[in-house]
């Protein structure tokens, strides 16, 4: 799968919106972020088995996965949506030891 950001018009707005997202994670959360651009993750969270696929709706929230990035420090994935890591608040966070696959977009 070749890398994109949902509801971006052109590669433009896409590498600005993802940019956006990696800075505002970044300050907001203190974190280091990888380079890994990630298409989905599969992860289990409070007993529950969940799968967030960019451009898909997240069944936590019901809003559009926007971007999932990830933290080799602390070992963390964001799952990045409107309302939770793209226009405020914190991402949803999913620690790789739940994480039962992830899959990344292809290198270009």
């Amino acid at each position: 799968m070749e890398f994109f950001i949902p509801y971006a018009k052109d590669a433009e707005q896409q590498t600005e919106v993802y940019e956006g997202v990696r800075k505002f994670i970044s300050e907001s959360m203190g974190a280091d972020l990888s380079p890994r651009r990630i298409f989905s993750l599969t992860y289990r969270h409070e007993g529950k088995n969940y799968h967030a696929q960019v451009g898909e709706t997240h069944s936590l929230n019901g809003e559009p996965v926007i971007a999932i990035l990830y933290e080799q420090m602390r070992d963390l994935y964001y799952v990045c949506t409107p309302n939770r890591g793209v226009l405020r608040d914190i991402p949803i966070l999913a620690g790789a030891w739940c994480v039962e696959r992830s899959v990344d977009f292809n290198s270009t």
